[in-house]
């Protein structure tokens, strides 16, 4: 499973949470399932297809909304000021103030969305 948490964190920065969550999650649904394929967990056929297209579907609009949720509160617990420029020097992507917080967000957002995923898969079997 790839991440989604810091697919959002990358993605649309600084845009609306909920695409940049919506679009995370899309891109991590079928990057899975083609995975699947490729290892052989799958077989190309018409009805594993449209199989996949529902799993896509279904881990798109799930971990999408919970991406977004997190999102939402990450942004809440640890804002960003948006006039904050992002490094220019070297030693500032790895020591400065807009990484450390970048940092702590997708970190705080990775365990929600492991918490939330969790929950859900052991609820709700058929999202896994």
């Amino acid at each position: 499973m790839t991440s989604g948490s810091t697919t959002t964190n990358y993605t649309l920065r600084g845009a609306n949470v909920a695409a940049a969550a919506y679009a995370s999650a899309g891109v991590e649904a079928v990057v899975n399932e083609v995975e699947d394929y490729v290892v052989g967990k799958k077989e190309l056929t018409g009805d594993e297809l449209l199989n996949s297209l529902g799993t896509v579907a279904l881990q798109t609009v799930s971990n999408g909304s919970i991406y977004a949720l997190t999102g939402t509160v990450v942004n809440r617990q640890i804002p960003i000021n948006k006039g904050w420029f992002k490094p220019r020097h070297l030693k500032a992507v790895f020591t400065g103030n807009y990484t450390r917080k970048i940092l702590q967000q997708t970190t705080v957002q990775a365990i929600d969305n492991t918490a939330f995923i969790l929950t859900r898969d052991s609820l709700l079997p058929a999202t896994k």
